[in-house]
């Protein structure tokens, strides 16, 4: 299975065996590229971002994209790719409230901040997500 992730505080994901990712970070900061080093599992394409052509090459290779919302995510729902999108706590009108889903991407599941600042908790429901998906 092929994996793009887009942010670092991602990681703990990485920690799923069994599974490839793939990182559209155009430019990984120096203290999140000791983390991302460390997985043999995480490939790094920054080099090949060149537009978002290039990026949306990359999503359509994908089987699934895990993504903050940036323009990623919405690249990746626009093209009708399986999106799994992180909302922060105090959501952009357009994600709606109390929903896992949104009527703009039909793809997207969206994985919600309960607490602001705090990840760990969505982030927490996304590996059995994803070992369920493996053994499908």
């Amino acid at each position: 299975m092929a994996i793009l992730l887009t942010d670092p505080f991602m990681a703990p994901i990485l920690q799923c065996p069994g599974i490839t990712f793939f990182s559209l970070q155009a430019m990984i900061p120096a203290r999140d590229q000791t983390c991302f080093g460390s997985f043999t599992n995480l490939i790094d394409l920054a080099a090949v971002l060149t537009d978002f052509k290039s990026t949306a090459s990359i999503i359509q290779q994908m089987d699934l994209v895990i993504s903050v919302d940036t323009a990623v995510a919405h690249l990746a729902g626009a093209l009708g790719k399986p999106t799994w999108t992180f909302i922060q706590h105090t959501p952009d009108w357009r994600w709606l409230l109390d929903r896992p889903t949104t009527p703009w991407y039909p793809t997207m599941r969206l994985f919600r901040q309960q607490q602001k600042a705090k990840w760990e908790p969505a982030i927490s429901l996304v590996a059995p997500e994803l070992n369920r998906l493996l053994g499908s």
